[in-house]
Parts: C-alpha cells; structure tokens; sequence
C-alpha cells in the first residue's frame, strides 16, 4: 500500500512556507516495507507547485524537480510551494498500489505590526 501525510496540513501562503509530503510504502497492516521499493509518481494541482521529489538514496541519479522517483527503503518526500490562497492536492501513484490523496491547506500569512519609534 502507499500512504501519504503532510507533516503539516495547514501552511501560509508565504514564500518562504513549505509543505513536505512524505510517501510512505507499508503492508496492509499499516507497517512500513522497507523491501518494497518501487516508482512513486506524483502531480500536484490547485494552490502549489511541486518544488522537489526525492528519496534518501545516496545513490540515486534521479533528478529532485522529476514528477518520479523510486522509494528509498518504501520511503520518498514531496514539497510542495503554496502559489496562493486556497487548497493543494498532491496524488501520487505507485505500481500495484492504489492512488492516495494528500491536500494541504493554504492560509493568509497573520499579519505583522511594525513598530514605530516614538
């Protein structure tokens, strides 16, 4: 099975805010499988755009801005950048495994009071 998690499910449409997505290969269980290594694809719609997609494979020759990449002991990680206010939908696809979904809320940033002397 592939599962998906954002390590936040809410983020600010800032440009310096980031969602990391991470993908994960498990049995049915819910156990994660290492073993189990395989392409992982993934297309991100709405509110974000895809900023990098990789595994922890220190062999890998897969380029990080690819939409695909092969898992690394069943594990991959997806960022994504909010491009405005609203929702993102990440999908990912695997070989032999059913699509999951992952959506990322984007927020306004809070704003900020600035301080004037006096």
């Amino acid at each position: 099975m592939l599962h998906a998690g954002p390590e936040r499910p809410i983020i600010t449409a800032d440009a310096g805010d980031l969602a990391y997505i991470a993908l994960t290969l498990t049995d049915s269980a819910g156990t994660p499988h290492p073993a189990a290594d395989r392409p992982v694809r993934v297309n991100v719609t709405g509110d974000g755009t895809l900023v990098g997609f990789g595994s922890a494979d220190p062999a890998n020759t897969e380029r990080f801005d690819a939409t695909e990449h092969r898992t690394y002991r069943g594990r991959a990680l997806a960022v994504v950048r909010p491009a405005a206010f609203g929702t993102i939908r990440l999908t990912a696809v695997a070989p032999d495994c059913d699509p999951v979904d992952v959506l990322v809320t984007v927020e306004k940033p809070a704003c900020h009071r600035v301080r004037t002397p006096g």
